[in-house]
């Protein structure tokens, strides 16, 4: 059998009738894959990290990570406007908790928090003893519970924190 007649015997009218099942099975199955490959894209953390991402810091002129830092700190200051002192509690430990994470992300991973405030960059830091200080109430909170906390005290610790956060440009 030559080239010629394999080719034609392929094309041929009665072969494709023959496979047109096969094409459609073919076809539903080549769909249901390149589905799963773009549903699988979108939940690995590469797609976003490598597209998603880019496409955020461009429509909304931040960092990405700014934006999530931004939308955990809204939550924090939303729990002094509740008016309650077990709020006011939760948010200074969550405001804690964000700047030890940050630190974290920064390259600071060795030692406590403590240690990796003094690092570096951070003492020449303007607002370090205002955020030592802030840290104490959260260490205070933590081994005594019942610690009074007034909102106004609460709100200085925050800005504590805040500042901290501005002056690294993630808010």
């Amino acid at each position: 059998m030559s080239f010629k007649e394999i080719v034609s015997y392929i094309l041929s009218p009665s072969l494709q009738e023959r496979l047109i099942t096969v094409k459609v099975v073919f076809l539903l199955v080549s769909f249901l894959f390149s589905v799963m490959i773009v549903f699988f894209a979108l939940r690995t953390k590469y797609l976003r990290f490598r597209f998603i991402e880019d496409w955020i810091e461009f429509f909304t002129f931040q960092a990405y990570p700014s934006v999530k830092i931004e939308k955990k700190w809204k939550k924090i200051k939303e729990r002094l406007e509740k008016r309650q002192e077990a709020e006011y509690k939760i948010a200074v430990i969550e405001a804690d908790e964000l700047l030890d994470e940050l630190l974290r992300k920064m390259g600071f991973t060795e030692g406590s928090l403590e240690e990796r405030l003094e690092k570096k960059f951070f003492p020449t830091f303007p607002f370090l003893e205002e955020l030592k200080e802030a840290r104490k109430v959260k260490e205070d909170l933590l081994h005594d519970p019942d610690l009074h906390l007034p909102r106004e005290r609460a709100h200085r610790v925050l800005e504590a924190y805040e500042h901290f956060f501005k002056e690294m440009g993630l808010l």
